[in-house]
C-alpha cells in the first residue's frame, strides 16, 4: 500500500483537514502528560491529529524543552466511508499511541521502526513510525551549514 511522501519533519504540516480543535488537543496533551508524569521527567507530549485523503494521521511527539531529546511517533490509517468515522480512527490511532508510549516509558529498548511499518489492532490496519532526534545538534548542523532551522533539508521522502 502506498503511503505517499509523508516527511517526518513536516508531518503535520502535510494534513488538508484538520481533525481536533485546538482545546482537544490541549486536552489530550495534558491528558498524557499527567497519565506519565512520573515516566516521562521533564519531557512533554505534543499531539497533532489530521486528515490528508485517505489517510487520518496522528504524531505525537515526546520532547526535552532544549530538545535535545525530540521523538515523534506518527501513526496513519486510511479512511473509509463504511468504517468508522475520521474522528473515530484518529481516537484510535491516538490509544494506539499511547499504549506504544506506557511500554517505551517504562523499558526505552522498546521502539518504533524508523520506515512506516504495518500493524493490526482490532482488525484495523495501521502503518506507524518513529525516530530518536536531537533536535537541537541538527539545528546547530544546519547553522554551520548555511542552511535555516526548521527547513527539511535532509529529511527523506517516504513511499
Amino acid at each position: 500500500m502506498h503511503l505517499g511522501n509523508w516527511k517526518v519533519e513536516s508531518f503535520s504540516r502535510e494534513f488538508s483537514e484538520v481533525l481536533k480543535k485546538s482545546d482537544e488537543i490541549l486536552a489530550l496533551e495534558t491528558l498524557l502528560n499527567e497519565k506519565h508524569g512520573a515516566q516521562r521527567n521533564s519531557r512533554q507530549f505534543y499531539v497533532s491529529v489530521g486528515y490528508r485523503a485517505p489517510w487520518v494521521g496522528v504524531e505525537v511527539v515526546l520532547q526535552s524543552l532544549d530538545q535535545k531529546f525530540y521523538y515523534p511517533v506518527q501513526a496513519v490509517a486510511e479512511y473509509k466511508k463504511s468504517g468508522p468515522s475520521k474522528q473515530d480512527l484518529a481516537s484510535f490511532l491516538l490509544d494506539f499511541i499511547d499504549l506504544y508510549f506506557s511500554e517505551y516509558l517504562e523499558d526505552d529498548q522498546t521502539l518504533v521502526p524508523i520506515d512506516w511499518t504495518e500493524f493490526e489492532c482490532e482488525g484495523v490496519p495501521l502503518f506507524m513510525r518513529g525516530q530518536i532526534l536531537n533536535k537541537k545538534l541538527e539545528n546547530q548542523a544546519n547553522e554551520l551549514l548555511g542552511l535555516s532551522v526548521g527547513s527539511n533539508a535532509g529529511t527523506k521522502d517516504l513511499h
